[in-house]
């Protein structure tokens, strides 16, 4: 005797909540989320807080200038960005230098898609032989997934390429 199953209704599948899209100028955006949410990091914790702006504000300018930015935005209100991506292509490898979601919109796949779009924009792809490398450590279970998970190899000497610190005498 077989028993009768009932049709099992498909979920049906809703579109993300955001799209993706490059970089237009959004310095603003990208350079204050990324200074305001590493300065709570453990790492920049130790730092006084104006050695900390003095010191990596002009790093993070400076590669947001040389970088490859890809940015999330909201699906219905394209204008709402909900966080980016800064990926840069070296000769020796591709380097994330930060990604950041805005809180309320973490867990949803945003900052793998951004860096998986960013990553393909400066010619890596998944499986690619060289190893990608971080710059910025971040925190979270998310990002430690990540990085495990990848195999991503942190260097934070690739924060200083283009711009060599100025001593103060």
């Amino acid at each position: 005797m077989t028993a009768k199953t009932k049709p099992v209704k498909a979920k049906p599948v809703e579109p993300t909540p955001y799209i993706l899209r490059p970089y237009a100028g959004e310095s603003g955006f990208v350079a204050g989320t990324w200074m305001d949410s590493y300065k709570t990091s453990r790492w920049a914790k130790a730092h006084d807080d104006q050695d900390f702006f003095d010191c990596q504000a002009p790093v993070v300018s400076t590669l947001i200038d040389h970088g490859t930015i890809m940015l999330a935005a909201h699906r219905d209100k394209p204008d709402t960005l909900l966080g980016h991506c800064v990926v840069e292509r070296t000769a020796l490898c591709p380097v994330v230098h930060y990604i950041y979601v805005k809180g309320d919109y973490r867990r949803q796949g945003i900052g793998r898609a951004l860096w998986t779009c960013a990553l393909e924009q400066v010619g890596y792809r998944k499986g690619d032989r060289r190893q990608v490398r971080y710059s910025h450590k971040m925190e979270g279970e998310a990002w430690r997934s990540i990085t495990g998970n990848e195999g991503w190899i942190y260097n934070g000497y690739l924060s200083f390429l283009h711009h060599p610190l100025e001593h103060a005498t």
